[in-house]
């Protein structure tokens, strides 16, 4: 008996199975390939939002469980993204798996986490897979596997220096542990690691910032992103949380200007996501269903159904916003800096 579609497909490890009959996705993906690998994309970068469903409870978290089948009981179907992908693959170099967290998804009919199988169909593409995780789903085997299948970027969040102070964002203490954990994971597989840390109120303390930056440099992490927080009504949580956590543009720079002067000889880049950016600086987000927004400040901008568009009617409904979308991913995945680590004494 010939192999099942998934059996192929996936080569070496995963733990689900799609829930609906291969045929379709076997022709798409694998007598496809070759097409994708010659076709163009006007878009670097795009987010493909998996769930809204997370094991924490961040205070300044915009995820948006308003999406469609993204609820505690609602996500979709691992066919429906492989659907998703396979459209967003024609006008996309790189899709990021984001949420909630991903690896909390679950196809409703396995009851199993999908996200190696979404992976290699991204690969299967010739497009870049990038994960954006808390790094709970991380282990050794899976890393590995993910770096084969072409992930090169991973995206995780520290906001303190310690579990305690981590923690008066993430709402966990173990959340300190499983990141750094997976930092480690990554960069023995070959993964650059970007880490993201929003900047607040609760936690606006220089020293406590270079603490956390000396551990990051040390971690060997590739870029730290230092985010302003922006109270985005759309948010879980991040609006309602305003009055704690906002903070001024002036101490925004401030800290960001001691961040770079103290990382300037250092091989982890510094970025940086202003207050200017969230409000002006359209960012592409795909819900599972396939629904496409353009999202600037508090504004989710719809674009369309990618399932229902054709490519012509998804590069036209892309072209205003690619030149900022593509801005924007060259201010956050770059290529690792070759200047040298210099040692740091305190």
């Amino acid at each position: 008996m010939a192999l099942s579609w998934t059996a192929r497909y996936l080569v070496d490890w995963a733990d689900v199975r799609p829930e609906r009959a291969g045929i379709e996705h076997e022709q798409a993906y694998l007598a496809g390939a070759d097409e994708f690998a010659q076709l163009g994309t006007p878009l670097e970068f795009a987010s493909l939002y998996l769930t809204a469903k997370c094991h924490l409870s961040c205070v300044h978290c915009h995820a948006e469980g308003s999406f469609q089948g993204t609820g505690p009981a609602g996500d979709v179907t691992t066919s429906t993204l492989l659907d998703v992908i396979y459209r967003l693959g024609q006008v996309a170099k790189r899709i990021q798996l984001t949420g909630g967290e991903i690896f909390v998804r679950r196809d409703p009919g396995t009851g199993k986490n999908d996200v190696p199988l979404l992976v290699r169909a991204i690969s299967a593409l010739h497009r870049e897979p990038i994960l954006q995780t808390t790094g709970i789903g991380l282990t050794p085997e899976s890393t590995a596997f993910y770096a084969r299948h072409g992930v090169k970027w991973a995206a995780l969040s520290l906001d303190g220096p310690s579990p305690a102070l981590n923690a008066i964002i993430r709402g966990r203490e173990a959340a300190f542990a499983s990141t750094l954990k997976a930092i480690d994971l990554c960069k023995q597989a070959g993964i650059s690691v970007k880490i993201g840390t929003v900047v607040t109120r609760l936690t606006l303390d220089t020293a406590a910032f270079f603490e956390l930056g000396d551990l990051l440099e040390k971690r060997g992490v590739d870029v730290w992103k230092l985010m302003h927080f922006y109270p985005r009504e759309a948010g879980r949580a991040s609006a309602s949380n305003a009055d704690a956590l906002a903070i001024e543009p002036g101490q925004f720079r401030s800290l960001l200007g001691a961040l770079r002067e103290r990382y300037a000889g250092s091989e982890m880049a510094i970025a940086d996501h202003d207050l200017d950016t969230f409000r002006n600086s359209p960012a592409l987000l795909v819900q599972p269903t396939g629904i496409v927004t353009v999202t600037k400040g508090d504004a989710d901008i719809p674009l369309g159904n990618l399932l229902t568009m054709s490519r012509d009617q998804m590069l036209a409904a892309f072209l205003g916003s690619a030149p900022a979308i593509n801005e924007n991913l060259r201010n956050t995945y770059r290529e690792r800096r070759l200047c040298g680590h210099r040692e740091r004494r305190h």
